[in-house]
């Protein structure tokens, strides 16, 4: 094989070898609303909000088998969720900040762990504006 042999088995095969980072980040002053959605899902997906998130009406899931740190919600910003549900099959989801849930936390599979942050139901004071 020449060096431009293994240049491109090299190019092909990194991809391979890298472990995704998956994440979302709103940034301050993002406000990013979720109107008239069923379901948005996380699959093995860090949710980092430091702006304003407010789903109108769906489920956000989080699901996947990665570990906490890969299936969390945090932030500083207000995260306002319709429905919550959790779906790890194999390890938890963490909560690296505060949120409300508006209607229904659904544990189909696995754990939500607070991690000593808050977790609010019923909390919906400008669900107007959706």
């Amino acid at each position: 094989m020449t060096i431009k042999h293994y240049f491109f088995l090299l190019l092909f095969a990194l991809p391979c070898l890298l472990e995704a980072q998956n994440h979302i980040v709103i940034d301050n002053g993002s406000f990013v609303r979720l109107s008239h959605s069923n379901y948005v899902t996380f699959n093995n997906t860090k949710l980092h909000n430091e702006g304003t998130l407010k789903d109108g009406s769906g489920t956000v899931i989080m699901m996947g088998t990665g570990s906490k740190a890969q299936a969390s919600i945090g932030g500083s910003g207000t995260t306002d969720l319709y429905n919550l549900e959790i779906d790890k099959t194999a390890n938890d989801a963490q909560l690296l900040g505060n949120i409300e849930v508006e209607r229904h936390v659904i544990m189909s599979s696995g754990n939500l762990d607070l991690n000593g942050y808050q977790l609010k139901f019923g909390y919906a004071p400008n669900r107007g504006i959706i």
